[in-house]
Order: structure tokens, then sequence, then C-alpha cells
């Protein structure tokens, strides 16, 4: 299936406080005791039905079913570091979309740099596909 590369990636819902080296997420209508305020802690950034985010694996999409795992080609060989990008990505949350594929990318510069070049993806379901962990740099 041919899709958009979606320009406007996610933002993780929540803020990582470097002085604390944690994620935390904000909570409505709760008491949590200062210095935090009305956050609590998380085991890292999360879409805002709480599903695990994951740099340049994860994706928001309407086209396929939350847990999907997909090989994007356009994304195979993008380097990340001292990795390369295996084109594997995982659908963590089906709340948007309309024919684009989101993918969650931590950093402004590393997005700008990340997509060069990509605009329109061939997604394909690949149930053996490897998500690889990469390095989220804040």
């Amino acid at each position: 299936m041919t899709a958009e590369m979606a320009k406007a990636t996610f933002d993780a819902q929540g803020i990582y406080f470097d002085e604390h080296k944690q994620w935390y997420k904000k909570v409505s209508n709760r008491f949590v005791e200062l210095p935090m305020g009305c956050f609590e802690s998380t085991d890292g950034p999360q879409t805002i039905f709480g599903n695990s985010l994951k740099p340049y694996t994860s994706v928001i999409t309407q086209m396929y079913n939350n847990g999907t795992k997909l090989f994007i080609k356009e994304l195979y060989g993008v380097k990340l570091g001292e990795k390369e990008h295996n084109g594997c990505v995982q659908v963590v949350d089906t709340s948007m979309g309309d024919g684009h594929i989101y993918l969650y990318a931590v950093i402004e510069d590393r997005k700008k740099e990340f997509f060069k070049g990509i605009n329109k993806v061939t997604a394909t379901e690949k149930k053996d596909c490897e998500i690889i962990e990469y390095e989220m740099v804040l």
C-alpha cells in the first residue's frame, strides 16, 4: 500500500525532565506531590492512549490495525547514528492518519534530516519484521 509520509510527525505525550532523568505525563484531575505537580512518572514517551513510543519505529496510521508490523522500503538504510534503519516500524495508535503514516522521530532537527527526500512510502505488512531499538537523542 502506498501512503504519504506525514511531514508533521507526532510528538510524545509527556515531558522529559533532564534533571530527574525521567519521563512524566500530565495527569488530569489528580494531585501528585510537588515538585512535579500534576505529572506522574512513566517508563518513557507515550501516545495519548498510553502506548509506549520507540524513536523511528513507532507509527500512527488509520490504514492498519494497532500492533501491525510494517516494512517501509524508503526507510531501509537511512542512517541513524551508528545504525542504519532496517525499514521495520510498528503501528502503536490508529487515532489519526487520513492516508498518512506518522512516525515518532523525537527531535525537530533529526526529523528534517531523517525525512530528507522521503515523500511517499510503500508500506507492506510483515509479521516477522524485527523492531530495532534506535538511540533516542534528547
